[in-house]
């Protein structure tokens, strides 16, 4: 998936990555507004904020904000509660001739899909990550902004990501589990470098037949 990531720490607390991958490190005085229940335990102390290997590390003034030519291309966030999945679809025909797997990862058509949710959400859908957007009927292309929101939902919390449910220790369908068994069909799962960041996508080619 990708590398970045953002933790959030109490100070004198173990990090859990390397010092040396730290890019940013934020110190904030803990207020009283922070803890509204009365018998949550007091954060006198500071906390402190995180950044480890992000691709791209920017400061901004809000008037760079507003002018950045990349994020001000930005689709849609695909967890904000304003999201509605069937009102991407024409933002997707843009992009009719491109394949599934590129398309769900550009942050310009929809924001927020990485790399393993990706591989995930077109196995449950069982869509082809190779097949043309052009390919897939609107209720395909809804379905799947569905289920990635679900999932990715489903995975606020910021422990492992999991978007398999069976309580046997196999947290994801197909992604990192190149060679191996498929866990529906028993198919191997195949791996392939896609899109021009070259991000591997994993699929069963039994289940996700285009």
């Amino acid at each position: 998936g990708m590398t970045g990531s953002w933790h959030l720490y109490q100070r004198g607390q173990v990090w859990q990555k390397p010092e040396k991958w730290a890019a940013m490190v934020l110190e904030m005085q803990a207020t009283a507004s922070d803890q509204p229940q009365k018998d949550a335990p007091a954060m006198s102390d500071p906390s402190v904020v995180v950044c480890f290997s992000p691709k791209t590390l920017e400061l901004l003034s809000a008037t760079g904000l507003r002018r950045h030519p990349y994020l001000g291309r930005l689709g849609p966030d695909i967890l904000s509660a304003q999201f509605e999945p069937s009102k991407m679809v024409p933002r997707f025909r843009v992009h009719n001739r491109v394949p599934i797997g590129e398309a769900v990862m550009n942050q310009t058509i929809i924001c927020g899909i990485g790399n393993i949710y990706k591989s995930e959400v077109l196995f449950l859908r069982r869509v082809d990550p190779f097949c043309h957007v052009a390919s897939l009927s609107d209720e395909q292309i809804t379905e799947l902004l569905a289920t990635a929101r679900q999932v990715m939902r489903r995975n606020l919390g910021g422990h492992l990501r999991q978007t398999r449910f069976t309580g046997d220790g196999t947290r994801l369908w197909v992604y990192g589990r190149g060679g191996k068994p498929c866990l529906e069909c028993g198919r191997r799962i195949q791996t392939r470098r896609q899109g021009t960041l070259g991000r591997i996508t994993f699929w069963c080619p039994n289940c996700q037949a285009s």
